[in-house]
């Protein structure tokens, strides 16, 4: 089975730091009103959205994988499944043939 975590992507440490730097950003705009630095607010508020929005691909992108993970998984299982019955009904006749060569 394919490993679903992507290289160096920690998504939930990255959600942790993006939702600390946005309940800063509040606090400090709730503080302080002047034009400039609420301006700098806006500009990292927008680059947190853009940061979220990677993320949400990100997550996106492993759902795929891993969906198409469980197809590849189901189909691996029936055609296990298929060759178990093969090999039982085999050994079905088998034992069957050797159980009639015992009783001559």
């Amino acid at each position: 089975m394919t490993n679903l975590q992507l290289p160096d992507d920690n998504i939930d440490a990255r959600l942790k730091a993006l939702g600390n730097k946005i309940d800063q950003l509040r606090t400090e705009m709730r503080q302080v009103r002047e034009e400039t630095i609420y301006n700098t607010q806006i500009t990292s508020i927008q680059d947190s959205v853009v940061e979220l929005l990677d993320i949400a691909r990100l997550h996106q992108k492993l759902l795929r994988v891993s969906e198409g993970n469980v197809e590849q998984d189901r189909e691996v299982f029936r055609q296990v499944v298929s060759e178990m019955q093969g090999i039982g009904t085999e050994n079905q006749r088998i034992l069957e043939h050797l159980f009639r060569r015992k009783g001559e």
